[in-house]
């Protein structure tokens, strides 16, 4: 009795902790593997799954699928009308089958992909605000069978679960919206004011590919390629492009922006990507500014530059063209690494 009572506050911490985790992930994929490892701790199972509901096509899938038959295992579709998984989903109860291969609602097609045995089951709807989201099932209890407790843990996990992938379903769409956001932006930039067409995506390629070879990831990384890509944002507040107004189009683009709490940190991305080391560059002169900036404001100079030089029909030109004219501008570890990328396209 003391050791059941034991197992059970250890269950319930383990819920408790994944729950507080559960918040901080917003990759599904990430996401839906670390609720399937806690499914196989907390229920001493072998194995575990959760298959997401497809309301258009009434079929559930693998989103995620772990061992050497994952991939295998993530291109099986069935019908809700098919399987243990299909029953709970369909009549959205909990359910527990101890005997599976005497259960005719047994699906015997995922066992013989998976090359996995699938002997018991303990099935759980997950439901957010009436809404079937899919199913989790822990398989193979590795200790008699499975019993209500195991469903009870089960449907503290699938509560958590249906949160989490709800918010993080709702961010894959506005990160969608943001995206395409962005290409219309690029679009305004480059049909209405004196960007060349296809220069923002350019820069936007030529930046990241500096950024990788520097080693440059995650949030950092994202934030070059946003400044990169709305870099002349600024010029749509100016109506007409004298030499003066152009000069100050990386201050007007950084204060367009610097409000939005997606791009606070490329305001100042942009802010810089006409200045140089030297104090050559506008609209400030400075000498010292970040990494980042750096990075566009090479990437920008040097897709203008060849721009340009396709426009005068020079050919043969090269990137040591470009360092002979304009080394003194731009940082010697950022430059060196933008001739790496060149070299290996």
């Amino acid at each position: 009795m003391a050791l059941e009572k034991t197992k059970l506050i250890d269950g319930l911490s383990l819920l408790c902790r994944t729950g507080q985790q559960l918040s901080s992930i917003h990759d599904l994929d990430e996401l839906l593997e670390k609720i399937m490892e806690v499914t196989k701790e907390v229920c001493d199972a072998e194995a575990s799954s959760i298959l997401l509901m497809d309301e258009e096509n009434q079929e559930l899938y693998f989103k995620v699928a772990l061992g050497e038959k994952g991939e295998k295992v993530k291109r099986i579709r069935f019908s809700v009308k098919e399987g243990i998984a299909g029953y709970v989903a369909r009549e959205r109860k909990n359910l527990i089958v101890n005997d599976v291969k005497n259960d005719p609602r047994h699906l015997k097609r995922a066992d013989e992909i998976s090359a996995f045995e699938t002997k018991s089951i303990a099935c759980v709807p997950i439901i957010w605000e009436n809404n079937l989201i899919g199913v989790i099932q822990a398989l193979n209890k590795r200790t008699k069978g499975f019993n209500n407790d195991d469903l009870n843990y089960l449907g503290i996990l699938a509560s958590q679960a249906a949160v989490a992938i709800d918010n993080s379903q709702n961010l894959e769409k506005l990160q969608n919206f943001f995206v395409h956001m962005i290409e219309i932006i690029v679009m305004a930039i480059e049909s209405i004011t004196d960007t060349p067409e296809g220069h923002c995506m350019n820069v936007g390629r030529i930046a990241t590919s500096i950024a990788r070879r520097l080693e440059i990831s995650g949030k950092t990384y994202e934030n070059i390629y946003y400044a990169a890509l709305i870099h002349d944002i600024g010029k749509l507040k100016i109506s007409e492009l004298s030499i003066k107004g152009d000069q100050f189009h990386p201050i007007l683009g950084a204060e367009m922006i610097k409000s939005i709490t997606l791009l606070e940190k490329v305001a100042p991305i942009i802010e810089v990507h006409h200045e140089c080391i030297d104090g050559s560059g506008y609209p400030k002169g400075i000498k010292e500014f970040s990494q980042e900036g750096k990075i566009l404001a090479l990437a920008e100079s040097y897709e203008m530059w060849n721009y340009e030089m396709k426009q005068k029909q020079i050919q043969n030109h090269s990137i040591y063209d470009f360092v002979s004219q304009k080394a003194n501008c731009f940082d010697p570890v950022v430059l060196q690494a933008l001739i790496k990328a060149l070299e290996e396209e």
